[in-house]
């Protein structure tokens, strides 16, 4: 947990002794992203989510009454009108479920995923896999059928020249 203190907040705050009720619909479309089911999925702003392990709630009822919690647990991603759009922080996740449908790729081939280029993989069925080398997750890409959208964050993006000799 990463926290500032709240500024002006001198008063003892008040803990309600109900938990977050989690959305009937949101829980089991995210419970099968994570290695237990038991996590907690908490709103970190409008749209975006967090799981924390039921072990730290009380710890996070109590913090964010008081400090602002820049971040939180493992950031799951957000909800659209179809789909839930996993979050790249998810994909790097050693709390991820091994269930994920993952793409294995060569050096080459995830050196041009961090690169943001063009990569060709088959992938038979669309949606949402994560690329791995070596067992460690690099990022998601969404397979449409006739091609794969990248969705490594921009600023992660590799934008320096490799050669093979290095």
């Amino acid at each position: 947990i990463a926290a500032v203190k709240k500024r002006g907040q001198e008063s003892e705050p008040k803990l309600k002794r109900s938990f977050w009720k989690n959305d009937a619909t949101l829980y089991p479309s995210v419970q099968k992203l994570l290695i237990e089911a038991e996590y907690s999925i908490i709103p970190v702003n409008d749209e975006n989510y967090s799981a924390i392990h039921p072990a730290h709630f009380i710890d996070w009822q109590f913090l964010h009454k008081l400090l602002f919690l820049r971040k939180i647990g493992v950031e799951l991603g957000f909800p659209t009108a179809k789909e839930w759009v996993p979050s790249h922080q998810l994909a790097l996740s050693l709390e991820r479920n091994s269930d994920l449908r993952t793409l294995d790729v060569t050096k080459e081939q995830a050196l041009k995923f961090l690169k943001k280029e063009e990569m060709p993989l088959e992938i038979n069925d669309k949606g949402w896999y994560i690329v791995s080398y070596q067992g460690l997750g690099l990022g998601w890409v969404k397979a449409l059928g006739n091609r794969i959208n990248n969705y490594l964050p921009k600023h992660w993006r590799i934008r320096m020249d490799i050669t093979d000799e290095q």
